[in-house]
């Protein structure tokens, strides 16, 4: 069996992710940015952007997966504070087991799951949890970089 690290990281405020940037010969990178409308506790709609995107290193043997509110404006509009975000990925290492990490941001605007050990079938399943929210209140992804 072979060990694996998982390290997560979480922030307040909003966050930009740099996306399609050159990594290494063995990297993989999916998802992007979301639209994401939902109905506020006064009945009005609400659109904020989020980012979920995931990316693996074949060389490093190294994964990572990240949720994050996104937005250009500031302030950011404080109706896309969030009560929650978590990540759960899941692969197979080495000796070709499933390994599965998560971790949870509580209310924070961006979470960062990173791994070691990952030999393929990386997958990460991302998630949003809206505040003073009656409808349309979690945004979920999935994400399979290559």
């Amino acid at each position: 069996m072979h060990a694996r690290n998982v390290i997560a990281t979480a922030g307040a405020g909003a966050l930009a992710l740099l996306l399609g940037t050159a990594g290494p010969a063995g990297a993989g990178a999916a998802g992007g940015d979301h639209t994401v409308t939902f109905t506020d506790g006064s009945g009005d709609e609400v659109t904020c952007l989020v980012n979920a995107s995931s990316s693996t290193d074949t060389e490093q043997h190294t994964a990572q997966a990240q949720i994050a509110f996104v937005t250009a404006e500031t302030p950011p509009d404080p109706r896309c504070l969030v009560n929650g975000v978590s990540v759960t990925a899941t692969w197979k290492d080495a000796d070709g087991d499933t390994q599965t990490a998560s971790a949870d941001g509580g209310s924070t605007q961006y979470l960062n799951l990173r791994s070691n050990g990952v030999e393929s079938g990386y997958s990460a399943h991302h998630r949003i949890d809206f505040e003073d929210c009656s409808a349309n209140c979690v945004f979920e992804v999935t994400t399979n970089p290559k």
